[in-house]
């Protein structure tokens, strides 16, 4: 008798810890949604139109900022074939490009400084 409540108290409580763990798991996943959605329906309401300032990879997605602005903006490009090599946005855009992308637009164009315009879609979160 003594050996199965012992028994059967390690079971609850490794169900208990299993339990946890995903609770855990699925509030973090969904803190973290809401935080990808909320940086890119700011980024996709927006207008943006400059020379970037600013570039950076971080928190699973690029960071851009433009000149004469201190808004960073949170985005995440797919990668776009060119002359059948990939291109990621990381790997091509640099400070001193051009951007632009009408607001709402699923569309951000990197131009470069020999006018070879690059276009990236990107990630929606639901």
């Amino acid at each position: 008798m003594i050996l199965i409540r012992t028994k059967e108290k390690k079971f609850k409580v490794k169900a208990l810890i299993i339990f946890c763990l995903i609770m855990g798991y699925l509030l973090v996943n969904n803190l973290n949604n809401r935080r990808l959605k909320k940086h890119f329906d700011f980024f996709d309401s927006t207008e943006l139109s400059g020379l970037i300032s600013y570039i950076e990879y971080r928190e699973k997605m690029q960071v851009i900022s433009l000149k004469n602005s201190v808004t960073k903006y949170y985005f995440h490009p797919y990668v776009v074939s060119t002359n059948g090599k990939s291109v990621f946005f990381d790997d091509l855009a640099q400070p001193n490009d051009s951007v632009y992308k009408p607001a709402f637009s699923d569309t951000l164009f990197v131009i470069k400084a020999k006018n070879e315009i690059y276009k990236f879609t990107f990630y929606h979160p639901n």
